[in-house]
């Protein structure tokens, strides 16, 4: 790094213009690539620039001006100077200016006044328009469409503005600039990017916002009943995010509610994927008549409820208990034979099991490998205490650990071979409950219930459930130490964390 570039960066006007005049290299580049006028315009020393400048127009270029570009709304003379020493801006520039985190107009303003073309393009297709819209920035949208953008550009995979808009934090206001300037509400995108319509997009949209977009797009012209390349319709897609006033619009424009996509999944399969916050959207579709008992025709049969079992979150009983009141039967199974609470038990999620149960699920339940719910939580690698927890659940309710699958093993024999069981625990504790089932009930006090985040509760819930595997291994009269000698029980917990040897296990 050079003197000047040294004054150039602190703001030393004078010292900049005495090198110069005594034969400094402005255009000397320091270890990491940077020009003494690449760091007088990061810092914003706009004398210096123009000092700089004056010595050696060519020093423009295109990397300062988008360097320029990403400054604050303070710093357009910089980008002036810039444009007026004739640096370079082609189309990428004048992309970057659009799709700003701030909103700022006056930038593209000032690239097209110096010529920059409106509706050049990346390697991608994108224009500056699809790159304002994609953003929400209304305010450069319009100062865009003011200079003549193209409403129908195409990106490589058939984007229009339109589309881009629909995916943005606030679609809305760009939505009804870009209908009011032609855009096309039924365009389509390529069939690689799977033929979606700007309604499927806005509607499938992942921030919170209303109806405003999808009510602008279907006043323009857009069909409710579109189909994209796997059959799925605008409500399939604001089913399948939860977005419950996009759903509630569809219905009211007369949407099939039993529409199903390519392998059979209506929009109320798709809202058992949400979770807890499709429970209102869950309750639209009943009402407009969704047929409850709907299963998938290319995915092993999935009900609503066992879709809704294995992929929910763990927060997500309160949309187990209103499929089981909408009339969901608790044991029907998938082709596979797999049970609602079967999917629960793999995908560790103790409190969807424990609604199951409390619903009188079977227990005792065999798929097609001959395996129960409990030689599938023997078998879960989920990590934290969750295995623990499934097993102790289905321990308490009943569970027969007696039982072997159709290659004869038990669960205790699932568990053993599975590497996260390498201290032991699950098998040791399935292996006294089949010799000993009458011993289970000891652990029906222990529900517990955490957050993996939370380490301090999480450590005192899972020394208060292996205290009780402990008892119930102890009353049967066999050693404790296969199962204590390394966990964390009783005081072995340091500083409120399990042990390594336990942490490792549980990754």
């Amino acid at each position: 790094m050079t003197a000047l570039h040294l004054a150039a960066w602190m703001g030393h006007t004078d010292a900049v213009r005495l090198l110069l005049r005594h034969g400094a290299d402005a255009s000397a580049e320091a270890p990491d690539g940077r020009s003494p006028l690449s760091m007088a315009a990061a810092a914003g020393r706009c004398a210096i620039v123009a000092a700089l400048l004056e010595s050696g127009p060519s020093l423009a270029s295109e990397a300062l001006l988008r360097t320029a570009v990403s400054m604050g709304a303070r710093r357009n003379d910089i980008l002036k100077m810039l444009l007026a020493a004739g640096a370079q801006a082609w189309g990428s520039v004048l992309i970057e200016a659009a799709s700003l985190r701030l909103q700022l107009p006056s930038k593209v303003h000032l690239l097209l006044e110096a010529g920059r073309p409106v509706n050049s393009a990346d390697a991608e297709g994108t224009t500056a328009l699809h790159a304002a819209a994609a953003k929400g920035h209304a305010s450069v949208v319009a100062v865009l469409l003011a200079a003549g953008a193209d409403v129908h550009a195409r990106s490589a995979d058939g984007m229009t503005p339109l589309h881009s808009a629909c995916g943005s934090r606030d679609p809305a206001a760009c939505v009804t600039l870009l209908l009011r300037a032609g855009a096309d509400p039924r365009a389509v995108t390529s069939k690689q990017h799977g033929r979606l319509t700007p309604l499927h997009l806005v509607a499938a949209n992942s921030f919170e916002c209303d109806a405003s977009a999808e009510a602008a797009l279907v006043a323009a012209g857009a069909r409710t009943a579109a189909l994209t390349a796997n059959k799925e319709t605008p409500l399939s897609l604001a089913a399948a995010h939860g977005r419950g006033p996009s759903v509630a619009f569809l219905l009211q424009q007369g949407a099939d509610v039993n529409q199903a996509s390519w392998d059979g999944r209506t929009p109320l399969l798709y809202a058992a994927w949400c979770g807890s916050k499709s429970v209102d959207v869950l309750r639209l579709l009943l009402e407009a008549g969704a047929v409850i008992q709907a299963v998938t025709t290319q995915t092993l049969n999935d009900s609503v409820l066992r879709s809704a079992a294995g992929y929910s979150s763990p927060t997500d009983e309160e949309l187990i208990s209103a499929l089981l009141d909408a009339g969901c039967h608790s044991d029907t199974p998938a082709s596979d034979g797999r049970t609602p609470l079967m999917a629960a038990v793999a995908s560790g999620n103790q409190e969807v099991v424990a609604a199951l149960l409390g619903a009188d699920a079977d227990l005792n339940a065999t798929d097609s490998a001959g395996n129960t719910a409990l030689h599938i939580a023997a078998a879960a690698e989920i990590g934290s205490y969750r295995e623990l927890v499934v097993v102790a659940l289905l321990l308490s309710a009943g569970a027969a650990a007696a039982t072997a699958n159709s290659q004869g093993q038990l669960p205790a024999d699932v568990a053993a071979a599975q590497q996260e069981d390498a201290l032991g625990i699950r098998s040791c504790l399935l292996r006294e409950a089949a010799a000993h089932p009458l011993r289970q009930h000891r652990l029906a006090t222990v529900r517990p219930r955490w957050e993996d985040s939370d380490a301090e509760r999480c450590a005192a819930e899972a020394k208060e459930l292996l205290k009780a595997a402990g008892e119930l291994i102890a009353a049967c009269g066999e050693s404790v130490d296969r199962a204590t000698q390394h966990p964390p029980c009783g005081d072995e917990l340091v500083g409120g964390q399990p042990p390594p040897a336990w942490r490792a296990w549980h990754g």
